[in-house]
């Protein structure tokens, strides 16, 4: 098998190997415990995990934060930082502003409950490669009518 990476950095081995470890972190108060795959320098045992491998980690730790309903600045935070949001684009997608995303984020004023379940299923739906929610909240930003009629097809079943 083929690796993102053919030589140890710290010793120079190319006895690398790919093993199956638990990555162990705390967010917003919540344990986790993530199985993820990495290489490991059968010489020195140094330990290296690629990037895939990391946002997989952050994906899945916020999208159980969702799951979990953790109402807390540090998750929400997380779960946005874990698709790639920026503060402000984030913001945007739910309608209110940056600084409304910023006080949620420091446990200034409590979480909207909506904005909060619409970033958890937006984490979640990246996690499983779907955009439907992201999608639908772009559309209701740019709100146009369509130029033709639009076509809709019901099944008889």
């Amino acid at each position: 098998m083929t690796h993102w990476l053919t030589k140890c950095v710290k010793c120079d081995s190319e006895s690398l190997r790919e093993i199956r470890t638990t990555d162990r972190q705390t967010v917003a108060g919540v344990d986790f415990a993530v199985e993820v795959d990495v290489l490991e320098c059968a010489k020195c045992g140094e330990v290296y995990v690629d990037d895939q491998a990391l946002e997989k980690v952050e994906l899945a730790i916020g999208a159980e934060l969702g799951k979990l309903g953790r109402l807390t600045g540090e998750a929400f935070k997380f779960m946005r930082k874990s698709i790639g949001l920026r503060g402000i684009d984030l913001a945007e997608l739910l309608d209110v502003t940056g600084e409304t995303v910023s006080r949620w984020e420091r446990d200034v004023v409590p979480i909207d409950h909506a904005a909060f379940a619409v970033l958890g299923t937006l984490v979640s739906e990246k996690r499983q490669g779907r955009t439907q929610m992201r999608d639908l909240l772009e559309a209701t930003r740019a709100a146009k009518v369509p130029s033709k009629p639009v076509k809709v097809v019901v099944s008889a079943a």
